[in-house]
């Protein structure tokens, strides 16, 4: 059975991307099929993260891009993603939902997806390349920079505006945070989007998502809070009793989550 390329292009990048149709979108095409078909990327791609999924950049119709290629293994996954929507595709559209609602990522271009029938073989979600920017991992674990906790207290806020707005990105963590600027002017950006719910969300439930970027410290953790309060209307008090509750069984199950990484590798492998 012969593989299926299909290919959406972000309405609002349209005329960027294919401004030269009909000799564009065919280069285009063949440049995925080539990404999609082979199992590491072209020599001129620098690669940024290779672990579970690729992430890497290159040039894509004479841009910048960053290409996140999500691979489909194992039989549990291959029978889900006949049904479900591609990690590529939700991604794809929860980066338009986030900056519909005004919250900043780096701007959405196109998926594709290679199905052999209804099989999903490979996906690959295309964003622009955002020069200057770094996750706020290096930040948090930086206790003497003097702008820490100001930038906690910032992404507090943007976390708190986030689940105002009912939209809850689920895998929430230091590494998914990118933070861009200078001179007071900053810019948080966020990444990973394959894994979001959408509707409201109550404290409690807000407070479980924030703890992801846990800044460990007490000071840190104090700035976090104030900043996530201010537009979501808890009490400061409650909300800090909740978070180092929260923070302590967060802890004990990522320790658990590491010990039993090789065992849940091995099922998905199989």
């Amino acid at each position: 059975m012969s593989d299926e390329t299909v290919i959406s292009i972000a309405p609002g990048w349209h005329g960027r991307i294919a401004a030269q149709l009909p000799g564009d979108s065919k280069r285009i095409t063949e440049d995925l099929q080539t990404l999609l078909m082979t199992a590491t990327p072209p020599h001129e791609y620098a690669v940024l993260h290779r672990g579970r999924n690729l992430l890497y950049r290159g040039q894509l119709a004479g841009h910048e891009v960053v290409i996140k290629r999500f691979r489909c293994r194992g039989l549990y996954q291959g029978l889900l993603y006949r049904w479900r929507s591609s990690k590529a595709q939700r991604s794809f559209a929860h980066a338009q939902a986030l900056l519909t609602a005004g919250f900043s990522t780096p701007l959405p271009w196109l998926f594709a997806e290679r199905r052999r029938g209804r099989k999903l073989v490979d996906s690959v979600y295309i964003s622009s390349w955002q020069g200057g920017c770094h996750e706020i991992r290096a930040l948090i674990g930086d206790i003497h920079h003097p702008e820490r906790n100001g930038h906690l207290y910032r992404i507090g806020d943007m976390i708190g505006r986030l689940h105002e707005a009912g939209i809850l990105h689920r895998d929430l963590t230091p590494g998914n945070v990118l933070i861009s600027g200078a001179d007071q002017r900053w810019c948080y950006d966020l990444v990973d989007l394959n894994r979001m719910g959408f509707g409201p969300v109550d404290p409690g439930r807000g407070l479980r998502n924030l703890v992801g970027i846990d800044p460990g410290d007490t000071p840190g953790r104090l700035a976090l809070i104030a900043g996530y309060c201010q537009p979501r209307t808890i009490p400061h008090r409650l909300a800090i009793h909740q978070f180092w509750t929260l923070a302590r069984r967060n802890a004990l199950r990522l320790r658990c989550k590491r010990r039993s990484r090789r065992w849940r590798h091995g099922i998905s492998k199989g």
